[in-house]
């Protein structure tokens, strides 16, 4: 069984040889949008080190933008 450094290892390995240099870290809101942020690897590398934030205001937005009641 992998470590999870060892993962991680793994992720951006493929993320690297994908071609790509920036990946979108998302989650959905409760309508199913996909809200999230832009991230280079080199900014990855660091999040998958030390963790981030994340505002969890978007799990109570509306598909409009508008927070939801209660």
């Amino acid at each position: 069984m992998q470590s999870k450094g060892q993962r991680m290892e793994d992720i951006m390995h493929r993320i690297e040889q994908s071609g790509h240099d920036k990946i979108k870290l998302a989650v959905t809101d409760m309508d199913g949008v996909l809200r999230g942020k832009m991230v280079s690897l080199e900014k990855l590398r660091g999040i998958a080190d030390k963790g981030f934030g994340f505002c969890d205001v978007v799990f109570g937005w509306d598909i409009n933008d508008a927070v939801y009641d209660n």
